[in-house]
């Protein structure tokens, strides 16, 4: 069975907030059997974080980076969870404080992997403009989905877009956008932004029932890097 996109949000209706401790929003999952929740945004310290992510009430599993520039935080999550609800369910992601500016969007898939469906993971992060990437290892057949976010706004990404939220360089918003990458060897996924700004990139590559790369420990999941 093929690794297929099931469901997807309409390109410019990820929801993007402020200021909020919880957010919950609808996601029509027509019959996927893999859903991925993803969260980008900006945090007030590195010790702020994402509580619980769920989908019709079920725990996601969360995949999640930092990076501390000296400026504030940029924060990224995708939540995976398998045979999820079909129809229109919630997902309610929640913080341990109330952030910043964060977007979110989902999409689901049917034909992955059954035991282990997600293969390597690769972040990124920092404070400037222009394009960045990651380099995603994976393989024919897999489907490598990219999540990026930025201060100032998301002109363009690498792959076939997924959903977004509106550009603002006022302060307000955080930009998110998430797109996909047929599999290959080697993926590189990518973003390039509107303006200068805190951004962050991450890459994960979602395995094909017929086999492909292997989730990585959890340990490598959890960089945690601090500029000077």
């Amino acid at each position: 069975m093929a690794l297929l996109i099931d469901s997807e949000m309409p390109t410019d209706t990820g929801v993007t907030v402020n200021n909020q401790s919880s957010v919950t929003f609808s996601f029509t999952n027509t019959a996927g059997t893999f859903i991925q929740m993803c969260a980008v945004g900006g945090l007030v310290t590195n010790t702020d974080t994402i509580t619980s992510m769920t989908y019709n009430g079920v725990e996601a599993d969360r995949k999640d980076a930092y990076r501390d520039s000296g400026k504030g935080e940029n924060y990224g999550t995708i939540g995976t969870l398998a045979n999820p609800a079909t129809g229109a369910n919630n997902v309610v992601v929640t913080f341990n404080t109330t952030m910043n500016r964060f977007s979110f969007g989902c999409l689901s898939f049917t034909g992955q992997h059954a035991s282990a469906p997600v293969g390597d993971i690769q972040t990124n992060s920092g404070f400037a403009g222009g394009s960045h990437t990651v380099t995603v290892s994976s393989a024919s057949g897999n489907i490598v989905s990219g999540l990026y976010g930025n201060g100032c706004g998301v002109a363009s990404v690498n792959g076939a877009i997924s959903w977004r939220t509106p550009d603002d360089c006022s302060g307000s918003l955080y930009t998110g956008a998430c797109d996909t990458y047929s599999g290959a060897a080697s993926v590189v996924a990518g973003f390039t932004d509107v303006g200068a700004d805190f951004w962050w990139v991450m890459g994960m590559d979602i395995v094909a029932a017929a086999g492909g790369n292997v989730q990585q420990p959890i340990a490598s999941l959890w960089p945690i890097l601090v500029a000077g």
